[in-house]
């Protein structure tokens, strides 16, 4: 049974905060919010977690995945949501035509046929993950876990946006956080191939070992004068 758009629950188009440090929900959780929530629930769910079959009818809970991250194919900006029949209604309603080639489709298709590939890639990427995140531990940086491909860390006696710089000075890109809501001073690294991981935590701790280095230096007595 379609339902209305006027007995539809409001929506809010909010990024969660979390899914900048990725924070793992519970699937227990999230089931027990979503009946009581007055809100649309929507969920991206990562790899080895199942939420399709609790998608009910009558509840405002969507569960979508993106071959962006498992699959490696962000080129392709191939996903898909499974939710109750009238959001996927109204969803149809105003999707942009022919917004999904017939190569995308076949693309996305015959990945499915690789799946022992994918597990082996996801293995490689969470033990990158946890060297990179035990790597940072061993810096002047606060790490925060993480359950995705990427590590949120924040410098901490220098600014994030400096350091986001002079890490693109040395040929290293990461994604500035520094000045999104509640992630004052905040970077985030993707976990790349282990040659790319190394030129980062490299990059990082030269960057980091000449801020100290520099405020070492500011803080020496001027030669010919006494300390205070």
């Amino acid at each position: 049974m379609l339902r209305s758009a006027a007995s539809a629950p409001p929506a809010s188009l909010r990024p969660h905060q979390d899914r900048c440090c990725s924070a793992a929900f519970r699937r227990g959780d999230l089931l027990r919010f979503s009946p009581q929530s007055t809100h649309l629930v929507w969920v991206l769910v990562r790899h080895g977690v199942h939420l399709e079959a609790d998608v009910d009818e009558h509840e405002a809970l969507v569960v979508s995945r993106t071959f962006s991250k498992t699959w490696s194919l962000a080129a392709l900006r191939l996903g898909y949501c499974i939710g109750p029949s009238w959001l996927i209604a109204s969803l149809e309603d105003v999707a942009l035509p022919y917004h999904l080639d017939a190569v995308k489709q076949l693309a996305g298709t015959i990945a499915l046929d690789f799946r022992k590939e994918m597990d082996e890639r996801v293995s490689f990427l969470v033990e990158e993950r946890g060297r990179l995140a035990t790597a940072l531990a061993d810096l002047p940086v606060s790490v925060w876990p993480s359950g995705a491909n990427f590590v949120l860390f924040r410098p901490e006696n220098r600014a994030g946006a400096e350091v986001w710089q002079e890490l693109v000075d040395r040929s290293v890109l990461v994604r500035n956080c520094a000045s999104w809501p509640g992630l004052d001073g905040c970077l985030r690294v993707t976990v790349g191939t282990r040659r790319e991981n190394e030129a980062f935590l490299t990059a990082l701790a030269d960057v980091l070992r000449a801020s100290s280095v520099l405020g070492s230096a500011s803080r020496s007595p001027v030669p010919g004068k006494e300390s205070a």
